[in-house]
């Protein structure tokens, strides 16, 4: 019985390392039989590929190599940005994952397919300082509304919900992008593991659990004492 474990929207960012978020991201892999990371693993708006894999981000390697990482590039760690080298990592480098446990069928995709993102060849995704100003609006969103900012993504996550019932009615969906942790019927979005949260997905003989925890508050997360 393989006990699979997913998640996505990590956005490491090379010069960024935090070592108690990595410890705790060690911990948490090393209990799967299998990882899926489904999109957005690193933060390609701001840096190139190279600069991810020679960060010290570089110490998960071994370790998802070891759990036979399925790994599927979303729309800030597109796959015309990778090379080879994400076989230091991952086993299998795909657009969407089909997968069955406990005689229940999934399918992973992030989700960016079908929910528009800026172009990275917009002007947005082009001027760092638009692309700064762009993200502030999230910090000044969390100052304001805490955890329920990500509620700005239901519309969001409804759509995707009408996707699975469209082209994968015979497949529960799992998704990330939208940030917006949820399980419904047929239908998982694993949240997100950046912006002080911590949230995942394990799957294991087809019975879903998902986790949701926060590691920092507004305040700290403001000030960069993200954990």
């Amino acid at each position: 019985m393989s006990k699979i474990l997913l998640f996505s929207d990590s956005h490491l960012h090379p010069p960024i390392f935090k070592k108690a978020y990595f410890d705790r991201l060690v911990n948490l892999i090393e209990q799967a039989d299998q990882v899926i990371i489904n999109g957005d693993f690193w933060e390609g708006y701001f840096y190139s590929f190279d600069q991810f894999v020679n960060s010290k981000w570089n110490q998960l390697f071994p370790l998802l190599k070891q759990k036979h990482t399925i790994y599927l590039p979303g729309n800030h760690d597109l796959m015309s940005k990778l090379d080879k080298r994400t076989n230091l990592f991952s086993s299998a480098v795909v657009e969407s994952y089909e997968f069955s446990s406990g005689g229940k069928n999934f399918i992973c995709l992030h989700g960016n397919k079908y929910i528009e993102s800026p172009s990275q060849n917009s002007l947005l995704m082009r001027n760092k300082f638009l692309l700064g100003l762009f993200y502030s609006i999230y910090y000044f969103g969390f100052w304001i509304l805490g955890d329920n900012f990500w509620k700005i993504y239901e519309f969001e996550n409804a759509r995707l919900r009408m996707v699975q019932k469209k082209y994968f009615s015979d497949k529960t969906l799992i998704t990330g992008h939208t940030h917006l942790a949820e399980i419904s019927k047929n239908f998982i979005n694993s949240g997100l593991m950046t912006f002080g949260f911590f949230q995942y997905i394990w799957i294991e003989d087809g019975q879903v659990r998902q986790y949701k925890e926060r590691t920092s508050s507004v305040w700290q997360l403001i000030f960069g004492e993200e954990k």
